[in-house]
């Protein structure tokens, strides 16, 4: 086959491989029975979870061995000698930490000497829970990203 050829036909065959998958993914959209779940806050999407977590709850609670495990699950948690996990940021070393008075979570940070002490001075970040009251959102923190500035040197 002549190259010429072939390359004029290449750019019409990914067009209409382009269009009949886009139409595919339409169909396989629109089709789709569960797509009201998608809708995290809808009343039937939250009913639905509502129902479900009442019947995952009542078989776990019919296990004799669910009261201990939910009580030493709850104590690790609420501990107050937790240990502050951190990871190294641009300008310190920072951790995300939730508590009764912080639900939501803040994410914050320390130096490294602040850290080593017996008590660490943490500047707050992100408080969640203050953003969520401040906006009415219910925001949750799944970690962060973040480019340098523009004008840091690398």
């Amino acid at each position: 086959m002549n190259t010429s050829l072939l390359s004029a036909a290449l750019p019409s065959i990914a067009r209409a491989t382009s269009t009949a998958i886009s139409q595919e993914r339409t169909t396989m959209t629109t089709n789709d029975p569960s797509l009201w779940l998608e809708d995290i806050e809808g009343q039937d999407a939250l009913a639905w979870a509502r129902a479900e977590n009442e019947k995952t709850l009542g078989v776990l609670q019919s296990d004799p061995r669910y009261r201990r495990f939910y009580e030493q699950a709850l104590s690790i948690l609420q501990a107050k000698d937790r240990i502050a996990y951190v990871s190294l940021g641009r300008r310190g070393l920072e951790n995300f930490w939730q508590d009764e008075n912080h639900v939501r979570g803040i994410w914050r940070r320390t130096t490294l000497e602040s850290y080593c002490s017996q008590d660490p001075q943490w500047e707050t970040i992100l408080d969640v829970d203050a953003l969520a009251v401040a906006e009415n959102r219910n925001w949750v923190f799944q970690g962060a990203s973040c480019l340098p500035p523009k004008n840091a040197s690398a």
